[in-house]
């Protein structure tokens, strides 16, 4: 039997419902997730499988909340290379540090986590808790609901079914 790090009582494995809570992104479940458990002080130590289930949950709830955000708050890929004086081609390097959402064949990137990139070195914002500016109306404009997210969600994402279930009917603004 395992040992737990933290106080040396025995451990035991489990298969079950992880829930976690990140400074950045807020909640987000695993399922089914196996791990370990400490007996007494309640620690918990994951295979690499897991701990990669939780990385992948983690990237879809932080997807979920960029894409939720006005188009407004978006620049293009030459916006935010310029901004960050580099190509565009070094964009797609700092994918882990660098907001962005792709619409077609087109990546855009949240303007404040380009900002903050350039100021601080690292463009991860706190997204979870954060009310998005309200869309302005205007004829350029369209809801969640009538997105093509076939074409939105890009090959290393799960689904579009989920994305689009997991939407809210808000409006988005080209302005």
């Amino acid at each position: 039997m395992k040992r737990c790090p933290e106080c040396g009582c025995a451990t035991e494995e489990r298969i079950g419902l992880l829930q976690y809570i990140d400074e950045r992104v807020g909640p987000y479940v695993v399922e089914n997730a196996v791990f370990t458990q400490c007996e007494s002080c309640g620690t918990k130590l994951f295979p690499p499988e897991t701990a990669k289930k939780l990385g992948e949950a983690r990237d879809r709830a932080r997807d979920l909340l960029v894409r939720e955000r006005p188009i407004s708050e978006f620049v293009s890929s030459q916006e935010a290379a310029g901004i960050l004086g580099t190509s565009r081609q070094n964009l797609g390097k700092r994918r882990r540090v660098l907001y962005s959402a792709r619409i077609g064949k087109t990546n855009l990137y949240l303007r404040r986590s380009v900002e903050q990139l350039c100021s601080m070195g690292d463009g991860r914002l706190v997204l979870w808790g954060e009310v998005a500016e309200p869309a302005y109306s205007s004829p350029s404009c369209f809801t969640v609901s009538e997105f093509d997210y076939s074409k939105a969600v890009d090959a290393g994402s799960q689904n579009a079914t989920a994305l689009k279930e997991a939407s809210t009917h808000q409006e988005v603004s080209y302005a």
